[in-house]
């Protein structure tokens, strides 16, 4: 039982009657209204406790700042202050002949508020003091609506509390049996959203870990607005500080595999402020979203692996008979029996440390089989490694080599993590028995055009052209010596014009040393042109005149451009 009067000034006698407790009319004793202490199986809000139809008019006198405060008890709170301290977490009743708080900054603990009733006397007999500036409260003071005497408002107010709690307790166990129906039949997060704004009463959406909405379900009410920058917001933020009340109307609850955030499950309820049985039932649904997930990536990780293993025996030609493995890929929805081209995408490595390189991946694949089915509903689109393969129709080399570029400007606009990449193409092969062959051609188009033009660029495989004989080189010093015994100190990194010179050369070769031509295209004035002419036989020879040397010029020029040295 709680037995200390906190709600009175240190020193301050009680005043005349306040320790004989509360008597209802006829001589009632408290013991026959009610306990004086009421201990509360759940926790909620003095705001909360507000909102209950037996403190319908009651009215905020001071305090008004701690209305966020959490209540774990009732109690009934007698004179003299302070003999005792309440727990913390009580909402304290008192009659206003007590009703006098501590001040602001006072060392002696206080409840979390105090709720005056105005007794049972005559209107008027007993009237509640204004706190005044000197003195305000620390905790809020509320005066209660009606004449009832501390006991018996405690023992109206606590059974309205706990009938609503058991409401709140069916409700949520009703949407509990429900989200389990949803794990139980196979249902996705569009099931889940459905269920909770079936049970909310509000719109749900459900968003993945960048920002995105999964899934949208109205609640029966209709179409809500959504708030302003509900969802800018990419990652659950932190925990509300002691005392921070949230937006009416809105709720977000955050979706985690372990430690991994999937995303959020967001309500709004059109301005209805949510209480603890709508929280509940909100993480509820957002541990079921996860368990979707969870069980999504599961079966997608299988199917996967089986798709790219059949992909596999098809591009390599090897396992069971190719007509059989092309039938299997018919049923998965891959058309491979019509002219085909293959697009090998091999992505740079990522050094960022605190993104999965799995989970990149994930998303690289994931972009570029929507880009992928977009254009061609029966592509087969799977991911080795750093490596993605896209089996597409095509018509002839400048669709295929079109299509792919097109895939990848989509892929590189793409919200999420940016990616660096390069690919390949084949030529078109008419029947599934020439796929081995394109893969082939598709995967060394990809790594010469990375090594000849750098990331973010496609080639084609009939487009290699002298890159093509040189990547078969198998002595990487060869081509080296090459170079450098043919540009000399043109090939040095290290000479502060040589990027220069070697535009020009190159400028000049290919305009087949046409001196006017390769002026307009550099910029040049006719006569710094000559200059730099002068300048390059100087130091490579006299390419001018020798067609020999001009063509080891090009091959020594191209092996630069692929990286050697």
């Amino acid at each position: 039982m709680i037995t200390p009067e906190n709600v009175q000034h240190p020193g301050q006698a009680p005043g005349p009657g306040a320790a004989s407790g509360c008597c209802a009319p006829g001589g009632t004793s408290r013991a026959d209204v009610g306990a004086d202490e009421v201990r509360l199986p759940f926790e909620m809000t003095v705001r909360e406790v507000l909102s209950t139809v037996a403190l319908t008019g009651a009215r905020v006198l001071a305090g008004a700042h701690g209305l966020e405060a959490r209540v774990r008890r009732l109690g009934v709170g007698h004179p003299p202050y302070p003999s005792g301290t309440p727990e913390p977490g009580t909402l304290l009743f008192v009659s206003d002949r007590a009703a006098v708080p501590p001040p602001a900054g006072s060392s002696v603990p206080g409840p979390a508020a105090v709720l005056v009733t105005a007794g049972d006397g005559p209107p008027g007999e007993r009237p509640v003091r204004e706190p005044s500036p000197a003195g305000r409260s620390a905790v809020p003071l509320i005066l209660l609506p009606g004449r009832d005497c501390p006991a018996r408002a405690l023992g109206r107010i606590a059974a309205e509390l706990f009938d609503r709690h058991a409401k709140q307790l069916e409700r949520a166990e009703a949407a509990h049996r429900a989200l389990d129906a949803v794990l139980l039949a196979g249902g996705g997060l569009g099931a889940v959203a459905e269920v909770l704004a079936a049970a909310l009463d509000g719109t749900v959406l459900i968003t993945a870990a960048d920002g995105r909405v999964r899934v949208r379900r109205d609640s029966p009410r209709g179409c809500l607005p959504l708030p302003d920058g509900l969802l800018k917001e990419r990652t659950p933020g932190p925990a509300p500080r002691p005392g921070q009340r949230p937006p009416d109307g809105v709720g977000a609850v955050p979706v985690r595999i372990g430690a991994d955030p999937q995303g959020r499950v967001l309500l709004v309820t059109g301005g209805r402020a949510l209480d603890g049985g709508d929280l509940r039932i909100l993480e509820r649904g957002a541990a079921t979203a996860a368990l979707v997930i969870v069980g999504r990536h599961c079966v997608a990780t299988v199917e996967r692996r089986y798709q790219d293993e059949l992909l596999r025996e098809v591009l390599t030609g090897r396992g069971e008979d190719q007509h059989r493995a092309v039938t299997r890929c018919a049923d998965l929805g891959w058309d491979l029996e019509r002219p085909l081209a293959v697009v090998v995408i091999e992505r740079e490595a990522d050094h960022r440390p605190y993104d999965d390189p799995r989970s990149l991946q994930g998303e690289f694949v994931r972009a570029w089989v929507a880009a992928a089915r977009r254009r061609d509903s029966g592509a087969a689109v799977v991911g080795y490694g750093t490596e993605v393969v896209v089996v597409t129709g095509a018509g002839d080399r400048a669709s295929a080599l079109d299509g792919a570029r097109l895939m990848a400007a989509e892929v590189a606009a793409a919200p999420g993590p940016p990616h660096r990449f390069c690919g390949g193409v084949s030529r078109v092969t008419q029947d599934p028995t020439g796929l081995p062959e394109a893969y082939r051609q598709a995967r060394k188009a990809a790594a010469v055009t990375r090594r000849a033009h750098g990331p973010g660029t496609i080639g084609d495989f009939d487009g290699l052209g002298l890159f093509r004989l040189l990547s078969l080189v198998p002595d990487p010093g060869e081509l080296t010596d090459f170079a450098r015994t043919t540009l000399g100190e043109l090939a040095e990194p290290e000479r502060a014009d040589g990027d220069d010179l070697r535009a020009t050369l190159t400028a000049l070769l290919d305009s087949n040393l046409n001196v006017a031509e390769t002026a307009r295209a550099l910029h040049f004035h006719y006569n710094t042109l000559r200059y730099r002419i002068a300048k390059l036989e100087r130091l490579v020879g006299p390419f001018t005149t020798d067609p020999e040397l001009r063509l080891n010029l090009r091959v020594a020029l191209k092996i630069l451009r692929m990286g050697r040295p």
